[in-house]
């Protein structure tokens, strides 16, 4: 039987000046269920996105959600595989295409379960989607949560030899602030009309660099990915360099489909991300257990 390969990465949530993200985070998924469906609706962009479904599981307490991307930029053909016949699909003016995808969100371990989908929201723009659904103006962030093998090699002891870190001009600069080493990065490149800017720090033979200085660095970084372009550490070890953007928890969680069907149910989107979780949570409560 044909399968399907659901995609899933795993982030912790960031909201600027927030005591405790994980509720407040809740809170406004709360606020975009009370709208009852039709009205769940945000845009990202010129793109407009509908919760289709958003509730709180009863029995692990988590949140789960179907996102709907609503196509709405241009009338697609259908065609025939056998005659090369095509014609355009009629759609009403308030009528677009359909393009699901699930997430799901832990308010205990602060943690989004999204599903990757090229024409989905993408984990950088989800947090703009709730903003605009729940008509909120707070500083949102989903930061990826590194693997356990990459935190403890970059950040565990003192074994960076070489910190890389480059930068372009981000989508939405209005986010950075104004003291941090990104936004000091993009404020030198903006001087000399560049478009990038990458620096390189080395520690002396023999020497390390502070393994809680870089990641205070990191943590800087992670979060504002859309201007980030690069973010290693090397180590000691002559092992391969860890990548901070790319070592990251994710899940691949294979969907049976049969014959006579071209895309996953929605019952078996929100099973995925369900196995996705029950495969990476004791990994995610290590996370929420680390020290440096």
């Amino acid at each position: 039987m044909p399968s399907k390969t659901l995609n899933f990465g795993f982030f912790s949530v960031e909201i600027d000046k927030a005591q405790d993200a994980g509720k407040e985070f809740s809170k406004l998924l709360h606020e975009i269920a009370l709208k009852g469906d039709p009205d769940r609706i945000g845009t990202v962009g010129s793109k407009t996105y509908r919760f289709r479904e958003l509730y709180q599981a009863k029995k692990t307490n988590r949140w789960e959600g179907l996102i709907s991307y609503i196509r709405m930029d241009k009338d697609p053909d259908k065609e025939d595989i056998n005659t090369g016949n095509h014609e355009a699909i009629e759609l009403e003016d308030s009528q677009g295409l359909s393009e699901l995808q699930v997430f799901s969100f832990d308010e205990k371990y602060n943690t989004v379960v999204l599903q990757s989908r090229q024409l989905g929201i993408t984990d950088l723009r989800f947090p703009d989607l709730i903003r605009s659904a729940s008509d909120s103006n707070l500083s949102i962030s989903l930061v990826p949560i590194l693997t356990k093998n990459a935190y403890e090699r970059a950040f565990k002891g003192q074994n960076i030899t070489k910190f890389t870190a480059k930068a372009s001009k981000p989508i939405n600069p209005g986010n950075y602030g104004k003291i941090n080493p990104v936004s000091h990065m993009l404020e030198y490149m903006d001087q000399l009309g560049g478009i990038e800017v990458e620096i390189i720090v080395r520690a002396a033979q023999k020497e390390s660099l502070t393994a809680k200085a870089a990641k205070a660095v990191a943590d800087y970084f992670l979060p504002r990915r859309d201007a980030t372009k690069k973010l290693i550490a090397k180590v000691s070890d002559r092992s391969q360099p860890v990548n901070l953007l790319m070592d990251c928890i994710k899940q691949k969680v294979n969907v049976s489909i049969d014959d006579n069907r071209r895309e996953v149910s929605t019952i078996e989107l929100f099973d995925a991300v369900r196995t996705a979780w029950e495969l990476q949570e004791e990994a995610i409560r290590e996370h929420n257990s680390r020290t440096l």
